[in-house]
């Protein structure tokens, strides 16, 4: 849902790729719920990207730093 431009968490921070299916998140802790697994073990796979879960082992996921913008800019004309 897009936020207002006045709030404070105004951008996703990373991009989590599983299997070639992206999403947004804006912390650690976000993804470490997302992918049911412990934000030591993210913060661990920022340091390394080749680090690979153990739960999650058939799995290809790719975590990137990013900055997009949460809220959408609109234009209004008077």
């Amino acid at each position: 849902m897009p936020r207002s431009s006045q709030a404070q968490n105004t951008f996703y921070n990373y991009k989590l790729t599983v299997d070639g299916v992206d999403s947004y998140m804006r912390t650690c802790k976000c993804m470490a719920k997302e992918l049911n697994i412990s934000l030591s073990t993210v913060r661990t796979k920022l340091d390394r990207p080749d680090l690979i879960f153990r739960k999650h082992k058939n799995k290809v996921i790719t975590i990137t730093k990013v900055k997009v913008p949460i809220f959408q800019k609109m234009v209004i004309s008077y």
